[in-house]
């Protein structure tokens, strides 16, 4: 069972538009997420309930959602529009990249005091409470 939820991830992301980011697409990304965390999610953890773990699994799923999004507007013809942000054809690749890149390193700095000590290390950092890296 997931930490969180496509509607969570679907907000997190302000991907709305079911058209354009399909469910299907959304559930499979956050499938990777969970199955990636509890590749080195200490055992103690595995059912837990704890925000913390919900939250960092929101933001993997939303890195690897952007990374899919960004793959498939490197082909598009089209402007992809995300709650107040607007991405045009030219350089909306790299941007969706950045995004997704900033996602990941917020989801493994708030996992790691969850992570196993044989886990393989990771190369982020903690993160505190407020969102921001140590």
């Amino acid at each position: 069972m997931a930490f969180t939820d496509l509607a969570t991830v679907r907000l997190h992301t302000g991907l709305l538009d079911e058209e354009r980011v399909p469910d299907e697409l959304i559930e499979q990304r956050l499938a990777d997420a969970h199955a990636d965390i509890l590749r080195d999610l200490a055992p103690a953890y595995a059912e837990s309930t704890d925000a913390v773990l919900a939250t960092a699994e929101t933001e993997l799923a939303a890195a690897y959602l952007l990374r899919s999004l960004a793959l498939g507007a490197a082909f598009a013809d089209k402007d992809l529009r995300s709650g107040d942000l607007t991405l045009r054809q030219r350089g909306r690749s790299g941007v969706l990249l950045a995004q997704a890149e900033a996602e990941e390193r917020r989801a493994w700095g708030r996992l790691l005091p969850y992570l196993t000590k044989s886990a393989h290390p990771h190369r982020f950092t903690p993160v505190e409470p407020d969102g921001e890296g140590a």
